[in-house]
């Protein structure tokens, strides 16, 4: 799959859509598809490639009275809602964790044994009124300097997404930076590995094929960004 304008994004979208309502019953449990984007290389243009598929999924389901978010995975990074506000502006915030466990655990302390502490307040959502798409971020403003935070697996917050969105574009980070991705796999309805021309057949993209359906996940195919190197 190639995605280098408008056009082609919602035809990937459309493609992801159909495989994963035809896979039945991951997705139907709760309603609404999981997607993950993941790349094995950074600066692949991961995140610009999940935020056109986030808008080709809106544009679907908006009119449907249903919402998508784009779901920035990326602790580290974060930046999907300034892209967002960058092109309409938002209304917000609005609490992200939705009543359940969600996937990041903040820690009382730098050691594995802290204890946890309540999850609400650390994630925020915000919704763009003219496309009524929905997107996530992690608020590090309300990390304390001797708090940390892992992410872990959260079954009830993704069933959680599924009963509130019709689409969720996940957006993951590099495999290069970190494997924290993984614990997405067994979850998602789709799972594409975006990269460039350069590195679409290197041994990391072919190994990072291998391990999404190594850990249970669903391999959707690869996306080629034409975009340009970095483009986020």
């Amino acid at each position: 799959m190639h995605a280098n304008n408008d056009i082609n994004a919602q035809n990937i979208f459309v493609q992801l859509l159909g495989q994963a309502q035809a896979r039945g019953p991951q997705g139907a449990v709760g309603g609404g598809q999981l997607v993950l984007m993941g790349s094995a290389h950074s600066q692949s243009g991961t995140s610009y490639i999940a935020r056109s598929l986030a808008f080709a999924a809106a544009s679907h389901f908006t009119p449907l009275g249903r919402r998508v978010l784009l779901l920035d995975y990326d602790l580290y990074k974060q930046s999907q809602l300034q892209s967002v506000m960058n092109l309409g502006p938002v209304q917000g915030p609005y609490d992200a964790s939705f009543g359940v466990t969600p996937f990041w655990d903040v820690r009382a302390g730098v050691l594995e044994d802290s204890p946890s502490l309540d999850a609400g307040g650390y994630a925020s959502l915000y919704l763009q009124d003219h496309s009524g798409l929905a997107v996530s971020i992690f608020r590090w403003d309300q990390i304390g300097a001797n708090q940390s935070v892992k992410v872990v697996p959260a079954p009830d917050y993704w069933h959680a997404l599924r009963q509130n969105f019709a689409m969720v574009i996940v957006d993951g980070p590099a495999a290069d930076r970190t494997n924290m991705s993984a614990t997405l796999y067994p979850h998602m309805d789709n799972i594409a590995i975006v990269a460039q021309t350069h590195n679409a057949a290197s041994a990391q993209t072919l190994q990072m094929a291998k391990d999404v359906q190594r850990f249970g996940g669903q391999f959707s195919g690869l996306i080629l960004n034409d975009n340009g190197s970095g483009q986020s």
